[in-house]
């Protein structure tokens, strides 16, 4: 799925940011995406891979531990957020170790500038707590303040790894503040190098002070 929001300046269209999701239903959804944008787009007025300089590139992550958790009920209940986290995840990390034995994930990565996080926030969640990712296999929505540490702490591993080698970073940044508790800007402010949205940020006075001095910019 992709979507595209115009950026402009001085009254000229500048930059397209473009969005693609990950799931993290299977393994295979980073190489099929991959295999789509490079794919030779033949015939019409632009062919080639659906690529541009003038194109930058997020991938959104749906909370979607619900829907990830009824897919495997009565086949497998062992399943966990852990293995969710590793589809998500787990393909960019072997990309950015081994590039030669995954070409088309590594050449993708290279086109990617941030990951953000969607859903309703207004939807039924657990409270936060210290379950780890491996052990929470109930069918609830984990607290949207535990998911977003996890995919940080996931994006801030890769970051580094990636830094290691001379690659791209991707920055982390999360829809928040339309709906929902206030928590969960208070999340954002801690985890996120900006958001997406944060309409209700103008009514929490003292986390706005915040995102100003931290210069955590809202999209």
């Amino acid at each position: 799925m992709i979507f595209a929001r115009l950026e402009q300046s001085k009254g000229h269209v500048s930059a397209a940011e473009m969005r693609l999701s990950i799931y993290g239903m299977e393994k295979t959804e980073w190489y099929n995406l991959a295999k789509w944008v490079l794919k030779d787009w033949e015939g019409g007025d632009n062919p080639g891979p659906v690529l541009s300089t003038h194109n930058r590139w997020m991938v959104q992550v749906p909370r979607l531990w619900r829907i990830f958790c009824a897919k495997g009920k009565g086949k497998d209940r062992s399943k966990s957020f852990e293995d969710m986290l590793d589809n998500l995840f787990g393909p960019i990390f072997e990309a950015t170790l081994y590039p030669d034995k995954h070409p088309e994930v590594a050449e993708l990565l290279m086109h990617i500038v941030g990951f953000d996080s969607v859903d309703d926030e207004g939807a039924a969640e657990a409270p936060c707590c210290c379950t780890r990712p491996s052990e929470w296999k109930q069918e609830q929505n984990p607290a949207y303040a535990w998911q977003l540490y996890y995919l940080w702490a996931n994006i801030e591993v890769v970051n580094r790894l990636r830094l290691s080698k001379g690659l791209n970073t991707f920055a982390f940044r999360p829809h928040a503040g339309e709906t929902g508790e206030p928590m969960h800007l208070a999340a954002t402010y801690i985890l996120a190098d900006s958001i997406n949205h944060g309409v209700h940020l103008d009514k929490q006075v003292s986390l706005q002070y915040l995102y100003y001095l931290d210069q955590v910019s809202r999209e």
